[in-house]
């Protein structure tokens, strides 16, 4: 298991989304979801990269929520 590549993926998927998870775009959450989804299986769904993606899918709906009060 590589887990420097895991967690290098997440920050790159945390920041490329994380400025934009105060929007309303349902796009931008549709493609949150696809490529949280793509690096599950990039690493063959390992339970590891499960936990990374749910906590970074978690902090990007916990801010999503605070910012758009």
């Amino acid at each position: 298991m590589d887990y420097f590549k895991m967690y290098k993926d997440i920050w790159e998927l945390h920041k490329k989304y994380i400025d934009k998870v105060d929007s309303r775009d349902d796009e931008i959450w549709k493609s949150i979801i696809v490529e949280a989804d793509e690096l599950t299986k990039k690493y063959d769904n390992c339970k590891f990269i499960k936990n990374l993606v749910m906590a970074e899918l978690e902090e990007f709906e916990r801010l999503h929520h605070e910012r758009t009060k």
